[in-house]
């Protein structure tokens, strides 16, 4: 069964029902629901940059509630709207995976949850069984 990590340091969107977090054993796989540039203010208006800047910051958030750091991130998948963010995502996420980083993809959509979202990150990490 499932166990299912609360996240404080992330409010909720309004209208929405998932769970943040879930390991399916303590240490084993992490699922990280996708992460964007929102915070308890709402979604952070400045752009591309810093959407990916506060959803790194949130996949941190979500990684300490359930006892992990950013050196078990296996995978991540990185959605944008336009291919120019590309670049953008790649910059920021060097700032949070300076050696070694983990697998990733990205997918350049027609659209997110949000019309305000300019990029979501999804994770996957693995810790000690």
């Amino acid at each position: 069964m499932p166990t299912v990590h609360e996240v404080p340091e992330l409010p909720r969107m309004p209208g929405t029902y998932y769970s943040q977090v879930l390991t399916t054993r303590p240490g084993t796989l992490l699922w990280i629901a996708g992460q964007v540039g929102w915070n308890k203010d709402g979604v952070v208006p400045s752009g591309v940059e810093e959407q990916t800047r506060q959803a790194f910051r949130n996949l941190g958030y979500c990684l300490r509630a359930a006892g992990y750091g950013l050196g078990n991130v296996v995978s991540l998948i990185i959605y944008v709207l336009e291919p120019s963010a590309i670049a953008i995502t790649h910059k920021v996420r060097k700032e949070f995976f300076t050696v070694d980083p983990p697998v990733s993809t990205g997918l350049i959509v027609a659209g997110l949850a949000r019309p305000d979202l300019l990029v979501e990150i999804q994770a996957f990490a693995v810790g000690e069984a």
